[in-house]
């Protein structure tokens, strides 16, 4: 009875699910909401049929969730791009073996600078780190600290001297 009572909305679950954008899978989608609906309530009709009428907001309620339980799987899915092939993928990775080298040489050019910015004087420190965290201009630094555009830029190309001749020392001991 329930069977025959579901199937006779076949055309509308199907329309109702293009609705809702299943697209390509409605049909696919309405059997298997056939098959959910039979095993679950098989035994227990009356929640599907009240009054001898089929419940079709509660059919809608089970198809939309479907749905969305498709979509979700398919924004999961790894995406392929058709249009491309494998190889032409694979002949944009560099053949180049990682640079280890590069890595230690910059964390050397760090531990250097953070080295050598403890040794200055606070005020020295303070513009540095000002300049270099908030990335302001000099000139907006100038205008908001009231410390002379010379001053700063002398500031900061002093300490980059001074990083760099501490990495140059650091670099021929190692």
């Amino acid at each position: 009875m329930m069977n025959e009572e579901l199937y006779n909305y076949h055309d509308d679950w199907i329309r109702l699910a293009l609705s809702l954008g299943a697209g390509s899978m409605a049909e696919d989608i309405v059997q298997d909401m056939y098959i959910k609906v039979i095993e679950k309530y098989d035994d227990q009709p009356e929640k599907i049929i009240r009054d001898g009428r089929l419940n079709t907001y509660f059919i809608y309620v089970v198809l939309r969730n479907m749905i969305f339980d498709e979509h979700r799987k398919k924004a999961k899915d790894v995406v392929i791009f058709p249009d491309k092939d494998v190889q032409d993928w694979m002949n944009q990775i560099p053949d180049t073996p990682y640079n280890y080298q590069q890595d230690a040489d910059i964390e050397l050019r760090l531990e250097c600078a953070q080295e050598e910015i403890k040794n200055w004087h606070w005020y020295n420190q303070k513009l540095w780190k000002t300049y270099h965290q908030q990335n302001i201009t000099m000139r907006k630094l100038s205008k908001e600290t009231t410390i002379s555009l010379s001053s700063i830029f002398n500031t900061i190309k002093n300490g980059r001297q001074s990083i760099k001749k501490a990495y140059k020392k650091k670099r021929q001991t190692t």
